[in-house]
């Protein structure tokens, strides 16, 4: 397989550090609502927080509203849901916040930082002296889940809100610990070792800090209390004596919802957004706040330094909208003008740009302290790309998925020789479907499953029926599964040439059909398989193709894992994923010592 040799970038990241145009700075809403949306880096210069903002066009606004997110898994199922919360309360002339806390999501520091509970309530500190700042007046606060536990315990050094919404509030912290870690043996199974690092399913976090964050609570009697709360509550549990007891000490307003569990807790992929119930704690917020208006005058900021190499040269990130579609990108890449080549990051079908327990954004980091650029983004109906539909459910990747992965790379202009792809699950189809569409150095296919480039296999997914929501659907959905079963156990039967012929023009699933097409395309290929994506690849006859590849010269890099699961949640071979895609990107753009290229220290990640 050809390598390539790569000159100095300098241009590639004068680029990225030279001032941003208008456009990478704002994005007006689609249709009628007349909201603008920004998204900025504040707080600290030393550990930059991220921030998306959402307010009135014409910048007068009635208030601000400070959202205070979930933590792990939960932060990236409830993503899109708060953002059209922010979008509501900003149609209702609100200046609202969104961000992420210290070492969380994309915002700057480790995720297994001791003192991360610290860290978490002064974000918060620094999201309201943000808003004060720009202007805004009276306050209020929407917390969700953990957010609810962590923005009440900010409030002591806040002056008083005028509203407070707790969903589905976490009231001990103790409880909550607890409920995560059962959560995440049950999901993954236990871990060896857990001296180093407490993980919950989508999160890492250091002992101390889950310790500190046990030790929280919601205290009705806290200095600052808001002169108006709302508590809104899982049906199951707003009887409870835990939570009448809360009601009854803040003086709370109880909303009773049903959909929460599929919005913070979704049994697979497919996460559902409660148009309904956020519409009515949006109205219930607006009602707290007066009529009258005054102007606002927020700061932007979309590059910020987010870390450092050992010697001291900043690593920066740089916030960009890309393409027709205002696609939101952050670029990562170091002041040191030896940079050796591009790594494209790409998302799942669920989640945002952070990617597994946070792995896109550390690993973009430590590449770029290495001299590597990295680049994660949204597409469209994930994170901040595209409009968020009302009761919106995750799709299956689809036709504009490719097209903006296609039109990412398009805006970003860097040579095929100095690019390489890497994605997890449907994430490594795109990276594997860009590479062939617009040339690529390297992919790398993270328990890839879909083995066809042309996919016309229609997906009749349970996760996808389920949150439809309905008893029709569910009754089509037993003899369309039949038939499909039906169908898959026919193809056994097939010789191996006609499965693959059906594999490239898309109605079967032969990895040598996507193996064989990057080889044609003289990409370097790399896969990686938890024992489940095994077990998938060899059902598909994957061994077959392998050994027709071997015998032609091609021989794609093929590791597979004894443990871990398909989402990179375990956090073993979530380890063990970052230290083969250090090594991939070492030997693709030829370093001469792959160590330079490895990260100091993995323990915690």
């Amino acid at each position: 397989m050809t390598k390539y040799t790569l000159t100095s970038h300098a241009p590639r990241i004068n680029k990225f550090l030279s001032t941003p145009s208008p456009r990478s700075l704002r994005r007006t809403e689609p249709g009628t609502s007349p909201i603008s949306t920004f998204e900025t880096w504040f707080g600290p210069d030393e550990s930059p927080l991220f921030g998306s903002v959402h307010l009135p066009t014409n910048r007068r606004v009635r208030g601000g509203i400070v959202i205070c997110s979930p933590l792990a898994k939960e932060h990236v199922s409830t993503y899109r849901g708060l953002r059209q919360l922010s979008e509501k309360l900003a149609e209702a002339g609100f200046m609202v916040l969104r961000f992420d806390y210290r070492g969380q999501g994309d915002s700057a520091g480790d995720q297994n930082d001791p003192n991360a509970v610290t860290h978490w309530t002064q974000s918060v500190e620094h999201a309201v002296r943000y808003l004060r700042d720009s202007g805004v007046a009276d306050l209020g606060m929407v917390g969700l889940r953990a957010g609810t536990l962590i923005g009440t315990n900010a409030l002591a050094s806040l002056n008083s809100l005028r509203a407070l919404t707790l969903w589905d509030p976490i009231i001990v912290g103790k409880a909550y610990v607890r409920e995560q870690t059962a959560f995440y043996r049950m999901s993954l199974g236990g871990e060896a070792d857990q001296s180093n690092c407490v993980s919950f399913v989508g999160g890492a976090f250091a002992p101390e800090a889950i310790t500190a964050l046990g030790k929280l609570r919601i205290d009705p009697a806290e200095k600052g209390a808001p002169s108006a709360t709302l508590v809104v509550s899982r049906r199951e549990n707003a009887a409870s004596a835990r939570m009448q007891k809360l009601i009854d000490s803040l003086g709370a307003e109880l909303m009773v919802v049903d959909r929460q569990e599929p919005f913070v807790t979704p049994s697979s992929f497919v996460m559902s957004v409660p148009t309904s119930d956020i519409e009515r704690i949006a109205h219930w917020m607006s009602r707290q706040f007066p009529t009258t208006t005054a102007s606002v005058h927020p700061a932007i900021h979309t590059r910020a330094i987010v870390d450092r190499t050992a010697d001291g040269t900043p690593v920066y990130e740089v916030i960009e909208r890309q393409g027709p579609n205002d696609l939101l990108s952050i670029v990562t890449v170091s002041a040191s003008p030896n940079t050796t080549g591009t790594v494209v990051l790409h998302g799942t079908a669920a989640e945002h740009r952070i990617g597994p327990a946070r792995l896109w954004v550390e690993q973009a980091r430590d590449l770029a302290k290495s001299g590597v650029q990295g680049v994660r983004f949204d597409r469209r109906g994930t994170g901040d790309s595209g409009t968020v539909i009302e009761d919106e459910s995750t799709p299956a990747i689809e036709a504009s998925a490719r097209a903006d992965a296609l039109d990412l790379v398009d805006a970003l202009d860097i040579p095929a020789e100095q690019r390489i792809h890497i994605g997890v699950c449907s994430g490594s189809w795109l990276s594997a479907y860009t590479a062939d569409k617009r040339g690529a150095a390297g992919v790398m296919l993270i328990n890839n499953v879909n083995w066809s480039l042309q996919n016309h296999r229609l997906p009749i997914k349970k996760a996808q029926i389920e949150s439809l929501d309905s008893r029709w659907v569910d009754k089509a959905f037993v003899p369309l599964r039949a038939v499909r079963n039906f169908g898959r156990r026919l193809q056994s039967f097939l010789p191996y040439r006609a499965w693959l012929a059906f594999s490239n023009i898309g109605y079967l699933n032969a990895p040598e059909s996507l193996l064989a097409q990057l080889d044609k395309a003289n990409v370097h290929t790399t896969v990686l398989l938890s024992p489940e994506d095994r077990a998938w690849f060899n059902a598909s006859r994957g061994e077959i193709g392998l050994a027709r590849l071997h015998a032609s010269g091609f021989r794609p890099d093929v590791h597979d894992y004894e443990y871990g699961d398909h989402s990179l949640y375990e956090r073993e071979i979530r380890i063990a994923a970052r230290s083969e895609i250090f090594r991939t990107v070492a030997s693709i753009f030829e370093e001469p010592d792959a160590d330079r290229i490895l990260p100091a220290s993995d323990s915690g990640h």
